[in-house]
């Protein structure tokens, strides 16, 4: 500014410029229910809404003790973190640009033995470097249900496909558990014709009676 009774004016204002990221994660379980001893799949839904790019952005999901997480099954830029103790899941997936959106995967193994329960899966992005200016929508968590299924199969065979009046016949019965969960209280039983009668059974591990025309 310049006046015939005055010399120029001039003045300067310095303003920082701060990156902002607004992160968001929604996290989606590949199904409501896991059968013990098989894999239980979750996908992290990971949205910078910007307006700055998200710098050095990590995704950490807290596993439950019941799911031990499968590295085979993840996406590789996740890896198990001992934190004093807490082991939890970082991924770090580097810059997330303004406006994009990038999915994580993240697996785990239930073992075969695990009783039915709900387990609670939890996670979080955040960028440590890029501010966050809304905190509320960077976590998200979801439940899962554990089940028991095994599926048996039995098979049964004869020593003879024709006998007699009076002869003996042995019959083998097989069963297995094709899993994937094991499977607890067992019975195998066996019906006996009316034309047959009960000698004996036996089994290197199991201990077998007639209960009523039943072998148990």
């Amino acid at each position: 500014v310049s006046s015939p009774i005055s010399a120029d004016v001039s003045d300067s204002v310095t303003q920082d410029v701060v990156p902002t990221a607004d992160l968001s994660l929604t996290k989606l379980a590949d199904s409501p229910a896991v059968a013990a001893g098989s894999t239980a799949g979750f996908s992290l839904v990971v949205t910078n809404a910007g307006p700055s790019d998200a710098v050095q952005t990590e995704v950490g999901d807290l596993l439950p003790p019941e799911i031990t997480f499968d590295a085979a099954s993840s996406d590789p830029s996740c890896t198990p973190i001992d934190a004093d103790g807490v082991v939890y899941v970082s991924c770090q997936i580097g810059t997330l640009a303004a406006g994009e959106t990038r999915t994580i995967r993240v697996a785990g193994s239930v073992r075969s033995d695990q009783a039915p329960t709900t387990v609670v899966n939890f996670a979080a992005a955040l960028s440590p470097v890029t501010a966050e200016p809304t905190l509320g929508d960077n976590e998200d968590d979801v439940s899962v249900s554990i089940v028991q299924n095994a599926d048996l199969v039995v098979t049964k065979f004869a020593d003879t496909t024709s006998q007699a009046v009076g002869e003996r016949v042995t019959y083998t019965l097989t069963a297995t558990n094709a899993g994937p969960s094991d499977a607890a209280d067992v019975v195998l039983g066996d019906i006996l014709p009316p034309e047959v009668t009960f000698i004996e059974a036996t089994s290197p591990d199991l201990t077998c009676a007639l209960d009523g025309g039943i072998v148990l």
